[in-house]
């Protein structure tokens, strides 16, 4: 993209940015229990009970506990409701993705057609950024897709953030250890021994835990 192209692109970014946030609805968290997002009530029991969440919740539910522990422990520190907080930091999270998103297409040289293609398609899907911010209980599945842009951004820009995009995605989900998979597939690919090792070590640490606690 040319200079010219991508002024025109960032504009159009923070265009779909505006449009999501004021067109977007923003449930209560009765309002999503009432449209069956049951999981997301787990992950609220942890951030409410925060030393005895693991009573009446499923063990997989129990084994991400890492985020939802951390806004109950924020939310009584601060005395700020915990609903409040999940959707400040669902929006906080979906700005990360949308910072990484732009950043991939500027770096990676795409066209300023299929940019504003992919990032229309992206933006706009009903079952990502909309679905995050009306249901942000669900704030552990955005984390993972966090993990997940991380994760491409070092594989295609800088093997720096690899082990970040590893933990991301391992304190997110269980099925964080495809990530870890393809780490280390990586890892011995291009000879990055020191990661690996210390992905290792991450990985045992945060299996260790989730089980633990859970």
């Amino acid at each position: 993209m040319s200079q010219k192209d991508k002024k025109y692109f960032y504009l159009y970014s923070a265009f779909l940015v505006l449009f999501l946030l004021i067109t977007n609805e923003f449930y209560t968290y009765h309002e999503t229990l009432k449209i069956n997002q049951y999981d997301g009530r787990s992950y609220f029991k942890i951030s409410e009970f925060s030393f005895s969440y693991s009573d009446n919740i499923p063990f997989h539910h129990a084994q991400r506990f890492f985020l939802p522990f951390i806004i109950g422990i924020l939310g009584d520190f601060f005395d700020i409701d915990n609903f409040m907080l999940f959707r400040s930091l669902s929006i906080f999270f979906i700005l990360i993705v949308i910072f990484i998103h732009i950043n991939l297409l500027v770096e990676l040289k795409i066209n300023f057609k299929d940019s504003i293609i992919s990032t229309t398609l992206i933006f706009l899907n009903p079952y990502l950024f909309r679905y995050f911010i009306s249901v942000p209980t669900m704030i552990n599945d955005l984390f993972f897709v966090l993990g997940l842009y991380l994760f491409l951004y070092a594989i295609l820009i800088d093997n720096k953030f690899l082990l970040l995009s590893l933990i991301v995605s391992l304190l997110s989900r269980q099925t964080g250890l495809f990530v870890f998979i393809a780490l280390l597939y990586l890892c011995f690919y291009k000879k990055l021994y020191k990661t690996s090792f210390l992905s290792l070590i991450i990985f045992c640490i945060v299996l260790f835990l989730s089980n633990h606690y859970a």
